[in-house]
């Protein structure tokens, strides 16, 4: 009886520090689960993030064919009604202009190189409304022909020109794309607003806002008017 109690202080002793090691260890293993369990959340957030944003990107690329496809296809409309010479052609440059569209499906960004050729394919199909009516001057640095824009921003914005502005052999509508020191490329027009203007202003460049927002650059858009001339800035990605 007397050694139990002797050797009670030794055994108490050795309960208290090995206590001692355990809390260490347990806490270190708490936060380990912890981090582990953070971390996963973490990639899962992004995970979810990445998904959103290529979702939301799809989303706002497929919202600027149909409304080019309408109006491709009330001018061939047109064209065939009058027996109209290019009328063929015209055909062949659409089934191109959309082959190359197709073929930049699944790009988020395409090189300003080919954003070029978009353009130019598109510009085509317009001119042959109106020949006389359109007119286009290209001063492009060589140096900025691989860097990057979103995907048809060119063609949107292109757009966005016809849609807002009137056109004729008197009061052509004239659009100078051009690129500056700074990293940007400028889609410049005349202004001739058409006298009853139904489609809806903005939609265009706030597309294009979301669509660089999403691509994580900032100040990706901006845009200048006075009274005669409108321009919109397009900043290049070099990746």
């Amino acid at each position: 009886m007397l050694s139990f109690f002797r050797n009670r202080p030794v055994k108490w002793l050795f309960v208290y520090k090995s206590f001692l090691a355990i809390i260490p260890f347990t806490i270190i293993q708490y936060a380990l689960r912890t981090n582990r369990k953070v971390v996963r959340l973490e990639l899962e957030k992004e995970q979810v993030q990445t998904e959103n944003y290529r979702v939301q990107l799809e989303a706002l690329r497929s919202k600027v064919d149909p409304h080019f496809l309408f109006n491709s296809l009330n001018t061939l409309r047109g064209m065939v009604h009058s027996n109209h010479p290019q009328s063929e052609e015209f055909i062949l440059n659409l089934a191109d202009f959309y082959r190359q569209a197709l073929k930049y499906n699944e790009n988020t960004t395409l090189t300003l190189s080919e954003e070029l050729k978009v353009l130019e394919a598109f510009l085509f199909l317009m001119k042959s409304r109106n020949e006389s009516g359109v007119h286009m001057k290209l001063m492009i640095d060589d140096a900025f022909q691989n860097w990057f824009l979103p995907t048809l921003s060119l063609q949107l914005l292109a757009e966005n020109c016809f849609k807002h502005n009137a056109m004729s052999s008197k009061v052509p509508l004239l659009i100078n794309v051009y690129t500056s020191a700074d990293g940007y490329i400028n889609v410049e027009n005349n202004i001739n607003p058409k006298m009853e203007n139904k489609e809806p202003s903005g939609y265009g460049l706030g597309n294009l806002k979301r669509r660089y927002d999403l691509l994580g650059i900032e100040n990706g858009m901006c845009f200048t008017q006075n009274e005669n001339v409108f321009c919109v800035k397009l900043k290049l990605i070099k990746i």
